[in-house]
C-alpha cells in the first residue's frame, strides 16, 4: 500500500459483501422499499471508506508529527527542533482543506481557510483561563492515503515520560481508536515505561504497532531494533517493531526513488497498517454490511411470501392482511413514550448515571485519602512531583472507569431492551450497535495539581540566629543573678544549643505548612475534576441514551414500514383480475426466488469470513 495510490473507484464492486448490498438494494427498490434501499447504499458507502481511527503516540521529540508526515507523504504537521505538539491534532480526508477548532464536545471554536496556521495553532500551549485551553485541531486535507476512510491523531507528547501521571489518559485516546502507532527512537532502547505501556496498550487496542524513529542518526539503530524486537516478542507476542527514517521519506519521494523509499521503512510500515488495522476495520465493515443484507433479504422474503398467498388464496390474504393491520397498530403503539422499551430505557439510564456517580465519588474519596496518607508521611518539597503525578494518573484512571462502566451498563439496557421487543413478536432486531465509544478525553483533561512550596530557607536561617541569640541572653542574665561567670566558648555553645532547637521548631512548622497547602492543593484538584468528570459523564450519558433510542426508533420504523408496503400490496392483490393475478404471480415468484438467493449469498459469505 502507498499513499500515491488513491482508493479504487470500483472498490464498492470489487468486494462481495457489497455486490450482494446492492443486488439486495435493487431488489427492495422493485418492491417500492426506499427506505432499505438507502440502508444498504449507505452499508456500501462505509465498506468502501469505513472510518479507520489510527492513534500516534509518544514521549517528545520522538519524531511522531514527522512520522505522520512520512505516512501522508507531505509536510502537514509542524516538525521542528524547537517546538513540539501541545495539542490533540486530528487529521482526516476533506476538500476544501482548512483547520478547524473544537470544543471537546465537538463544537467548532474558530476556523482557518487553509493549513497555514496549522503551526502556530498546534505548538501553541494551552494556558489557564483561555476558552481554548482544552480544545482539539481537526484538520482536512486532500490524501490518498486519507481517503481510505483513516483518521489520524496525533497526540500531545508526555512530557515528564510515560511514567509521570500522563499514561492512563494516552490509554484513553486509544479506547476510540482502531489502532496505535507508538513512536519511540533510536537513541536507546525501549524504556520499562515504554514497554509497561505497551502491554497496557494491547489490553485497549486492538492493533497495536511500534515504530523507532531517527535510525539515520543512529549508526548502530540495527542492533537496537533487533534488542527490542526480542523483547516485544518475548512479553507482547506478534507486537511489530517498524524502524524508520522521516528525512530519507522526504528525500525518496523528492527524488522519486524507490530504493531509497524501501530503505526508509515506510513502505513495510504502510504495509502493517494496511493488514493489521485498514482490513480488519474493513472486515468489521462487512460484517455489518451483511447484517444489513440479511435483515432487508428476510424483509422482502416476508413481504413476498404475503402477497404470494393473497394471489392464490383471497380468503387467506384478507386473514393475513388482518394480523397485519393489527401488528400495525401495535408497532406504532411502540412508537409512543408510554411504550414499555421506552421505560426500560429511561429508568435504566437514571439508575446507570446515578450508580457511576456514586462509584466515582467512593473512588475520589480513596484518592483523596490515600495522597493524604502519603503527605502525613512525607516532606511535600521533596516528593510534591510524585504526589503530583500519582493524582493526575489516579484521576486518569477514575475517568476511564467512568467510561467503561458507562458503555457496559448501556450494553445491558440495550440487551434488556432487545429481550422486551422480542417479547412482542413482531421480529423486531436489536438496535444496531455504534462502534464509535465514547472518548475519554471529553471528560476531563489532565492537569497537574499546583501548590506553592515556598524556599524558605533564609526564613529559616533568620529564625536560626535569633533563637540562638535568645539563648545567649537568657543564659548569660541566669549565670549573674547565680554569681556565675561563662565563658565566650561556653556561651556560644549554649547558644548552638538554643538555635539548634529553635531550627528542628521552625523547621517542623515548614513542614506541617507545606503538608497544609499540599493538602488543600490536592483537594481543590480532585474537587475540580470531579466538577468536570461529572458533567461530561452526564453529557455523554445522554448521548448514549439518545443513541439507543434512535436506534431502536429506526428498529421500530423499518418494521413498521414492512407492515405498511405489504399491506399494501395485499390490498392490490385483492383488486387484482385473474389475468393479473397470474401474472403477478409469475413476477413475485421470480423475486421470491431472488429474495432467497440473498439470504444464501448471505450465509455463504458469512461463513467464508469465518
Amino acid at each position: 500500500m502507498d499513499t500515491k495510490s488513491s482508493p479504487s473507484a470500483t472498490a464498492e464492486a470489487s468486494h462481495p459483501v457489497s455486490d450482494a448490498a446492492l443486488d439486495t438494494a435493487r431488489l427492495a427498490r422493485a418492491l417500492g422499499r426506499e427506505d432499505l434501499a438507502a440502508m444498504l447504499l449507505a452499508a456500501r458507502g462505509r465498506l468502501a471508506r469505513p472510518e479507520t481511527v489510527l492513534v500516534v503516540i509518544g514521549e517528545f521529540k520522538k519524531g511522531k508529527s514527522s512520522l505522520i508526515n512520512g505516512i501522508l507523504g507531505r509536510d502537514l504537521c509542524p516538525v521542528d527542533d524547537d517546538i513540539a505538539t501541545a495539542r490533540l491534532v486530528l487529521v482526516r480526508h476533506g476538500a476544501p482543506e482548512q483547520v478547524i477548532v473544537r470544543n471537546p464536545d465537538g463544537t467548532e471554536l474558530a476556523r482557518s481557510p487553509d493549513l497555514a496556521g496549522l503551526a502556530r495553532l498546534a505548538t501553541e500551549a494551552p494556558s489557564g483561563g483561555d476558552p481554548m485551553e482544552h480544545a482539539y485541531l481537526e484538520v482536512c486535507a486532500e490524501n490518498a492515503f486519507l481517503a481510505h476512510g483513516v483518521i489520524l491523531v496525533d497526540t500531545p507528547g508526555v512530557g515528564g515520560g510515560l511514567s509521570s501521571g500522563y499514561e492512563t489518559l494516552a490509554l484513553g485516546y486509544l479506547h476510540a481508536a482502531d489502532g496505535l502507532i507508538f513512536v519511540t527512537d533510536a537513541s536507546g532502547p525501549l524504556s520499562r515505561s515504554e514497554m509497561e505501556f505497551l502491554a497496557r496498550a494491547r489490553g485497549v487496542c486492538p492493533s497495536v504497532l511500534v515504530a523507532v524513529s531517527k535510525v539515520d542518526l543512529y549508526p548502530d539503530w540495527r542492533a537496537l531494533a533487533a534488542a527490542d524486537e526480542a523483547v516485544l516478542q518475548a512479553r507482547a507476542p506478534g507486537t511489530r517493531l517498524y524502524p524508520l527514517s522521516a528525512a530519507l521519506r522526504a528525500a525518496a519521494l523528492a527524488a522519486g526513488d524507490p530504493a531509497l523509499n524501501a530503505e526508509s521503512g515506510f513502505p513495510a510500515l504502510l504495509d502493517g497498517i494496511a493488514g493489521e488495522i485498514l482490513d480488519p476495520s474493513r472486515e468489521r465493515a462487512a460484517a455489518r454490511c451483511l447484517a444489513d443484507v440479511r435483515t432487508a433479504a428476510r424483509q422482502c422474503e416476508a413481504a413476498l411470501l404475503a402477497e404470494g398467498e393473497a394471489l392464490t388464496d383471497p380468503a387467506a390474504g384478507r386473514e393475513h392482511a388482518d394480523r397485519l393491520a393489527g401488528e400495525r397498530r401495535r408497532l406504532e403503539e411502540l412508537r409512543g413514550a408510554a411504550a414499555r422499551w421506552q421505560v426500560i430505557l429511561g429508568d435504566g439510564f437514571a439508575d446507570l448515571i446515578s450508580d457511576v456517580e456514586h462509584r466515582l465519588r467512593v473512588e475520589l474519596r480513596t484518592i483523596t485519602r490515600d495522597i493524604e496518607a502519603r503527605i502525613e508521611d512525607e516532606d511535600p518539597a521533596e516528593t510534591w512531583d510524585d504526589l503530583a503525578s500519582e493524582a493526575r494518573s489516579r484521576m486518569a484512571d477514575a475517568a476511564v472507569n467512568v467510561i467503561v462502566a458507562l458503555e457496559d451498563g448501556t450494553a445491558a439496557i440495550v440487551d434488556r431492551i432487545a429481550a422486551a421487543l422480542d417479547e412482542e413478536a413482531l421480529g423486531i432486531g436489536p438496535p444496531r450497535r455504534d462502534d464509535a465509544p465514547v472518548d475519554v478525553t471529553s471528560l476531563w483533561t489532565a492537569r497537574a495539581p499546583e501548590v506553592r512550596l515556598v524556599n524558605e530557607s533564609a526564613a529559616t536561617a533568620w529564625a536560626s540566629l535569633r533563637g540562638a541569640q535568645g539563648g545567649i541572653l537568657v543564659f548569660g542574665m541566669l549565670t549573674g543573678l547565680a554569681g556565675l561567670a561563662f565563658t565566650t566558648g561556653a556561651l556560644v555553645g549554649i547558644g548552638v544549643l538554643f538555635g539548634g532547637k529553635q531550627l528542628l521548631d521552625e523547621r517542623k512548622r515548614q513542614v506541617t505548612q507545606r503538608r497544609q497547602k499540599a493538602r488543600m492543593a490536592i483537594r481543590q484538584f480532585i474537587d475540580d475534576a470531579n466538577a468536570e468528570i461529572a458533567k461530561s459523564m452526564r453529557d455523554a450519558a445522554r448521548e448514549l441514551q439518545r443513541k439507543v433510542r434512535d436506534g431502536v426508533s429506526e428498529r421500530i420504523s423499518e418494521e413498521l414500514q414492512a407492515r405498511v408496503s405489504t399491506l399494501e400490496r395485499l390490498q392490490e392483490a385483492a383488486r387484482a383480475s385473474d389475468a393479473e393475478r397470474q401474472a403477478r404471480l409469475q413476477q413475485v415468484a421470480g423475486w421470491l426466488q431472488q429474495a432467497r438467493g440473498l439470504l444464501r449469498r448471505a450465509d455463504e459469505l458469512e461463513g467464508a469470513t469465518a
